[in-house]
């Protein structure tokens, strides 16, 4: 596996999502005195930016330390599919999560307070309203359920394939127990943020976990077939 083709299917994802994310969300009919739409507008405690960091960087950056200490026998070959799969997961998991906001177009906790934005530009509002429209699913949840899950599994399948080489701790049931139980509970706490900020409904965060959790075993399951090819 090339280097180039994880660059190639970045600037794919990266492509797709700025298409998708421009495109206007299904119009819905809705009641100025429905309480679930209601809620004030808050400040995000997870911003787009910081998911980005949070959500993708970081396993990537963890992926890069433990192999830049980890020596394994098939090299540059194994660390490139790992980091392909991962983001071919990623790919496919925002093509599902935008297109689902797009066709469902359900209205966020804080639609009608954006409704009433009247200090900002015309440009400005006609935004915050379309992103208002696109609540389900939550792509915060997908993609944090998504990678987490993804470098958890990846310490699952460690031992048998050396992945990470001989990183001891991958080698205890323990540990390989506990990266599933943390990555549970970090992408469940992101996920519960987007609750506390107005941005989503419970059942988005849901729905969000699913087609993370879907795409992540995905990625899993195709780098699994393709590790057997080169051990």
């Amino acid at each position: 596996m090339r280097i180039s083709y994880v660059v190639v299917t970045t600037i794919i994802g990266i492509f797709i999502f700025r298409y998708l994310d421009s495109m206007n969300s299904r119009i819905q009919e809705y009641d100025i005195n429905d309480v679930s739409i209601s809620k004030p507008m808050k400040t995000e405690t997870i911003s787009n930016k910081v998911l980005l960091a949070v959500g993708l960087l970081l396993p990537l950056t963890i992926m890069f330390i433990l192999f830049r200490i980890c020596k394994n026998l098939k090299g540059a070959k194994v660390e490139n599919s790992v980091y392909f799969f991962l983001m071919l997961g990623v790919v496919i998991n925002t093509i599902i999560t935008e297109l689902l906001k797009i066709v469902v177009g359900r209205l966020r906790p804080d639609f009608l307070e954006r409704c009433m934005m009247t200090n900002l530009k015309e440009i400005q509002i006609q935004h915050l309203i379309n992103d208002g429209r696109k609540s389900f699913p939550s792509a915060h949840s997908s993609l944090v359920f998504n990678t987490f899950l993804y470098l958890a599994g990846l310490f699952q399948i460690a031992p048998k394939y050396s992945v990470f080489g001989e990183f001891a701790c991958s080698q205890k049931k323990a540990f390989r127990c506990l990266s599933i139980i943390v990555a549970f509970i970090l992408a469940g706490l992101v996920g519960y943020t987007r609750i506390l900020d107005n941005r989503h409904h419970f059942t988005d965060i849901a729905a969000g976990a699913f087609i993370g959790m879907f795409c992540g075993i995905l990625s899993l399951f195709l780098l699994f077939k393709k590790l057997k090819t080169l051990y």
